[in-house]
């Protein structure tokens, strides 16, 4: 089921007061998503929220926006539909952003907000180009939140070298990012 709000999930540390013992059997959608707030540790629960307000993610072919889940299997929310309201958030970002400019030799770097996917057991996406979101684009910043899990490696390569960085090794409750 997709919901249609324009109430954007709420992702937590689990520090919030709010009260998220919603009856989910009687809530509407709408009515979940103005008043849960995702807790990184409750992963399965997530999981599924977040899965209920997604839509399958396509993806570009030539000059048309398609799906197909032989070549893409997963699952996304526009960056207008959900948040990040952990205070720590901002901080985390600038210091990945710092590094990347440092990496990079470049004297700043930015991050627009994209895509929220989440892969599934049995989630892929075949090997691919990112495409240039917006002019001047330099790259993809990836950053896997907590979520226990085996495999879901992510494959790169870049000038004939190849890297895998292997997310499930710190997945309990630490973040993993790429750039």
């Amino acid at each position: 089921m997709n919901w249609n709000s324009e109430v954007p999930i709420e992702i937590s540390d689990g520090s919030s007061e709010n009260d998220d013992s919603i009856d989910s059997e009687s809530a509407s959608g709408e009515e979940r998503l103005n008043e849960l707030v995702l807790r990184c540790l409750d992963m399965p629960r997530d999981a599924e929220t977040i899965r209920s307000a997604s839509r399958q993610a396509p993806f570009g072919k030539g000059d048309e926006t398609v799906v197909d889940t032989s070549v893409r299997n997963t699952w996304e929310l526009d960056h207008t539909q959900f948040t990040f309201a952990n205070p720590a958030w901002k901080a985390y970002v600038a210091s990945l952003l710092d590094e990347a400019a440092r990496s990079l030799a470049m004297s700043e770097v930015k991050a627009e907000p994209y895509k929220l996917l989440l892969y599934e057991e049995g989630s892929f996406f075949k090997r691919h180009k990112d495409s240039e979101k917006v002019p001047g684009m330099i790259g993809t910043l990836v950053i896997c939140l907590p979520s226990k899990h085996e495999g879901g490696s992510v494959h790169l390569s870049h000038a004939g070298k190849s890297y895998v960085f292997e997310t499930d090794k710190t997945s309990d409750f630490g973040l993993t990012s790429l750039s």
